[in-house]
């Protein structure tokens, strides 16, 4: 290709001359020309063309132009690949030529050359860059205003080539013809000096003195005249010397003694790169850990947080390409701003990015891959599946880092389901990277808010971005605006958008486009009116393309767009070129991306309900005939243009997308389209009341693994009534036994019972058809869960039976369930031998089948044993398992559970200190839960250490103020409180109308507190029924069969209730048996509470 502007306009290429059109469009090819491969905005070419008043839709005739241009200079460019020549970059359009392909950029570059020394190779070099004009520079275009600057300033170039060509051929020894060209170019620009004295000085040479005296005095005249000036000091040099016969004859001294400066830029070299403005020191302090994370090979995390728009993916950017040209391996993941994306995306692409070679071991592929082979098996459960996957990728990452430093940067993190926080927390503490995590401050999810709290014990730099100072501001919006902005321009804009980088750039290019009064009028008062009053200047279906790009996604596959469009394919490239040029997306090869979420959600938010809907229906269908595997895709444009029509399809991708989600172990995933396909299910006329149930079914499943218990629970007696008001009894056992294996949640709330659940599975038990012995025991699982605690005989009966039952199965689930259920009765009416025995069979049947769920809950069921004995070491020994195992599936309430059993573990010990913090640390884990009763259950567990320390007033208003459905067991440790302050009368006000204490997890505990508020109070009355009770619990630390509180020495308080009912003796025999617990536990506060009593009745 060949562009001439040395003249005519002109362009070229193997075929031949080519046709360039109109005035205007040739005209646009001149103004790029003069940009030396630099972007020309929109604005001013449109300025330009249209002589400072161009139409409203100036950008549509604009983008005929273009679009002829591309058309003429690439021929053979293939359908959809972008353009290489005439190339569309925000805010406008670039020449990508080289330097040889355009006569002018070629001329000047032979001037910038160095001179050579060879005279004719300097003397061959200027005539073959003279010899590239073919008249005056732009000659079309010699009236219009913005071709004059270029044309004049290429003729001066030419000139000083002309002067410096006849300077060499002088050099050459060519006097005679040196005379000729300076005699041309001193009548062409007659006050040149240099043209004068270059021509004197070759007539001397040519054995003319005379002439050449009579052409300085020529020069003399010509100058004093015009100007009124005298001849300069070169000139004046050469008359001297022709006068005085001492000119040298090889004239080595003649070339021009003017430097010229070239003004124009090279093309070839592209504009400079440019930093962001105002993050130094946020960008200092990351290379600070990412110094630290490359030197010693350790773990290393960075949280960035801003608002939209603050600069957080420009950040990331900056420090991942600082980090790139450091050498170290960077991977960059985005979590997909719209639905629809597969699970764990974000680390896919990350990942991807660092299997540079492409292999892969099984286990990172099926990450890769998004695969179904995922999947749990029979053998390995779906915790020990996603524990083995997170391994792997720990693995690969340290196998990586140990060639080269390795950056992981996850961007948009706020939108991330929560199989993507699970691996970064994993990541996190084990990979020795360094992880670079931003996301949105103001819209932290009860996933990200737990990953954040695990998080904080890896210490991350924590940097919240703030608005850009006014400095900085100025620098972003001159650069933006391509002109300085007023003072009180930029000082209305810095208050209207707080500094937001984002919502300068878009009012920077409001003040370009239209100027300062409408970017800082009261009109585009946010964001968004900034952006719409952008897009109100593109053409209408160019709006109409970008709304439907930003329905497809922020990155859309283009073919997928061009499917879906309802207009043809120039029209949609055309309107996406638009976008381009306006700044607000970035198109590839395959793939167009929006520059900001807050783009494509203000044209999203712009699109018309039923026009979204039919748009959704058109990209589904595109996206089947694109990318038919991409059921996520799929389930998630069906079901936004969910209708009667389409409701079989998008109920059977939901499910799909489920499958997928769940093999990727992102529940939270999986219940939104098992949602969605529930929905769809509703809209289909006869359809299978069976499929329905098992839908739901599996979303109560879906809810309680992602930790929704009460949302599990309601969904779930949805399944069973819709069984039953079907008439399809034999759907009611599969829909109340959904929930197919314990949980180490908490499933209810306390003192709850679903009376509800109960009916249905006692009929189910009682039904004369009888059931499968599998289904028989996990019906009298979920009825023990459902009733202990309230319904104490029918909780024991079922559970008995359950245990004895299930030892014939030959599910280990189902046996599991059975040893399960029985574990959840009251310890005083389960031997302790024959619970520790279960207990062990338990975890052997966990690890054994790949459950390892049953392995946690046997091993707490040894902690309450030894716990409550006080054989503290053995209860530490299982709770390290525990915590293994916590560790390891990251089960979030567990967790919670754990530190309430080292919390009561050090409490027994007598480390009161670190007890109060692991209960703190619980409660931190039960608020991001947002488990129900989880306040009070840490609010219990406080108190019961306050009762040690003797500091329990300060409970009261805590206490009191507790949302909790366990009202009743508040009152004896409010009591207490407000007895400890000095309120005795609302103490016994605030315990009557106590209830009995309830036979279940909680027996212990509340019974010996009880106790402490009996004796404490004086009540003779219920001193001597509460003490028959609480005997069965001698020898025992009250409380701590619950494995998470302990209040002391259940004989102390035997020996405070046997003291009120005046037997003294048997008051010394428990306190001594107190005092001998309490020292085994290393606890000397209760041990000095149990003596000084001894004391008093000895």
């Amino acid at each position: 290709m060949r562009i001439q502007v040395l003249g005519p306009l002109a362009a070229a290429d193997a075929r031949g001359a080519l046709e360039l059109g109109g005035p205007k469009q040739r005209a646009v090819v001149a103004l790029l020309t003069i940009a030396h491969g630099h972007v020309v905005s929109v604005d001013k070419l449109a300025d330009d063309l249209w002589h400072g008043e161009p139409p409203r839709r100036a950008l549509g005739a604009l983008q005929a132009y273009v679009s002829n241009l591309r058309r003429i200079l690439e021929p053979d460019r293939p359908p959809r690949s972008p353009a290489t020549l005439l190339v569309s970059q925000a805010p406008g359009y670039a020449l990508r030529l080289g330097v040889d392909d355009v006569d002018a950029w070629r001329f000047e570059a032979a001037l910038r050359a160095p001179d050579a020394d060879d005279p004719h190779e300097r003397r061959r070099r200027l005539d073959a860059a003279l010899g590239l004009w073919q008249g005056s520079a732009f000659a079309d275009f010699a009236d219009a205003p913005w071709a004059r600057a270029e044309s004049a300033r290429l003729e001066e170039l030419r000139s000083v080539a002309r002067e410096r060509q006849a300077a060499a051929t002088l050099e050459c020894g060519d006097a005679a013809t040196a005379a000729l060209l300076a005699d041309a170019l001193r009548r062409d620009h007659p006050l040149r000096e240099d043209a004068w004295r270059i021509m004197a000085h070759a007539l001397y040479l040519s054995g003319r003195q005379a002439e050449s005296l009579g052409v300085i005095r020529e020069a003399r005249a010509m100058l004093s005249d015009e100007l009124g000036l005298d001849p300069g000091p070169a000139l004046v040099a050469l008359e001297s010397d022709v006068l005085a016969q001492r000119v040298p004859v090889e004239a080595t001294a003649v070339r021009p003694a003017v430097a010229v400066t070239l003004t124009a830029d090279d093309p070839a070299r592209g504009r400079p790169g440019t930093r962001i403005l105002g993050r130094d020191t946020e960008i200092d302090a990351v290379r600070t850990v990412a110094d630290d994370t490359g030197a010693d090979r350790r773990p290393g995390l960075c949280l960035v947080t801003g608002s939209a728009g603050d600069g957080k993916t420009a950040l990331l950017t900056q420090i991942a390409d600082d980090l790139a040209a450091a050498g170290w391996q960077v991977a960059f993941g985005r979590c997909p701003e719209a639905d629809g994306a597969p699970p764990a995306w974000a680390w896919s692409q990350a990942l991807r990015a660092l299997c540079a070679d492409g292999v892969a071991d099984d286990a990172l592929a099926t990450l890769l891959a998004r695969a179904d082979d995922a999947a749990p098996n029979a053998e390995t459960s779906a915790e020990m599946s996603r524990f083995l996957l997170h391994r792997k990728v720990v693995d690969f990452l340290r196998e990586r880092a140990a060639d080269a430093p390795v950056a992981v940067f996850l961007d948009d993190v706020h939108r991330a389901e929560s199989e993507t926080l699970s691996l970064l927390t994993e990541v996190a503490g084990e990979a020795p990277v360094l992880l670079v995590v931003a996301y949105r401050r103001d819209e932290v999810g009860r996933h990200l808010e737990s990953a954040l709290a695990s998080l904080a014990a890896s210490a991350p730099l924590r940097i919240d971005l703030a608005g850009l100072a006014l400095a900085d501001a100025t620098q972003l919006v001159e650069a933006e605006a391509a002109s300085t902005p007023k003072p009180e321009v930029m000082q209305v804009l810095l208050e209207r958008t707080g500094g937001n980088p984002f919502y300068l750039k878009e009012s920077a290019r409001l003040l370009r486009s239209e100027g300062a009064l409408v970017a800082v009028s009261a009109v585009p008062a946010g964001v968004r009116d900034v952006l719409r009053r952008r897009l109100s200047r593109l053409p209408d279906i160019a709006v109409s393309v970008l709304r439907l790009a930003a329905l497809v996604g922020r990155h859309a596959d283009l073919d997928v767009l061009l499917h879906a469009a309802e207009v043809d394919e120039d029209t949609v490239l055309d309107g996406l070129d638009a976008g381009v040029l306006a700044g607000l997306l970035d198109v590839g090869d395959t793939t167009m991306s929006f520059t900001h979420a807050l783009v494509r959600d203000t044209l999203v938010d712009d699109i018309p309900r039923f026009r979204r809907l039919r748009w959704h229906r058109r990209i589904a269908a595109a996206v089947e005939r694109v990318h038919p595997n991409d059921v996520a895709a799929l389930a998630y444009h069906h079901g936004a243009a969910l209708t009667i029509d389409n409701a079989r399809i998008a109920a059977d991708y939901a499910v799909a997308a489920a499958d997928l989600a769940d093999s990727n172990f992102a529940y939270d995933v999986a219940a939104d389209n098992l949602r969605a396909a529930d929905r769809a299910l509703t809209r289909i006329a006869g359809v299978d009341v069976a499929e329905r149930v098992d839908l739901l079914a599996r979303l109560s499943r879906a809810l309680l693994a992602d930790g929704l218990t009460e949302s599990s629970r309601e969904t779930r007696l949805r399944a069973v009534r819709l069984a039953q008001t079907s008439n399809r009894p034999e759907l009611v056992v599969p829909a109340v036994t959904a929930w197919s294996l314990p949980t180490p949640l908490i499933t209810r709330r306390y003192g709850f019972v679903d009376a509800d659940i109960v009916a249905a599975v006692e009929e189910c038990l009682a039904d004369e058809r009888g059931e499968a012995v599998d289904d028989r025991c996990r019906l009298l699982a979920v009825l023990v869960d459902e009733v202990y605690g309230e319904h104490e005989e029918r909780a024991v009966s079922a559970a008995r039976e359950v245990a004895d039952l299930s030892a014939h199965s030959c599910d280990p689930n189902v046996r599991g369930l059975g040893i399960n259920a029985y574990l959840m009765l009251p310890h005083h009416l389960t031997p302790d031998a024959e619970r520790a025995a279960m207990a062990d069979e338990l975890i052997t049947l966990g690890y054994d089948s790949g459950q390892e769920v049953f392995a946690l809950i046997g091993h707490f069921g040894h902690v309450q044993l030894h716990g409550a004995r006080g054989e503290l070491d053995s209860a530490t020994i299982h709770l390290a398992e525990m915590d293994d195992l916590v560790r390891k599936f990251r089960w979030g309430q567990a967790r919670a559970s754990n530190l309430l059993i080292h919390g009561m573990l050090a409490h027994a010990r007598g480390d009161f200190a670190a007890s109060m913090q692991r209960y703190r640390e619980a409660y931190a884990v039960f608020e991001q839960q947002a488990l129900a009763d989880g306040a009070g259950m840490t609010a219990l567990a406080m108190f019961s250490v306050g009762l040690s320390t003797g500091d329990v007033a300060q409970y009261v208003s805590t206490l009191t103020s507790i949302d909790s459905s366990a009202r009743d067991v508040l009152k004896d440790p409010i009591a207490l409180a407000l007895l400890e302050a000095g309120r005795a009368d609302e103490a016994r006000a605030q315990r009557r109308g106590v209830r009995p204490v309830r036979k279940d997890f909680f027996h212990s505990l509340l019974l010996t507190t009880r106790g402490i508020a009996v004796a404490a109070l004086g009540e003779r009355r219920e001193a001597a029924g509460l003490f028959d009770d609480l005997l069965r619990y001698s020898g025992q630390i009250g409380g701590a069969n619950t494995g998470c509180y302990a209040v002391g020495p259940v004989d102390t308080v035997l020996g405070d209730l046997c003291s009120l009912l005046g037997d003294r003796r048997r008051a010394a025999t428990f306190y001594a048996s107190a005092v001998e617990l309490a020292l085994r536990c290393g606890n000397e506060a209760w041990a000095n509470t149990a003596r000084s009593r001894l004391q008093v009745v000895h």
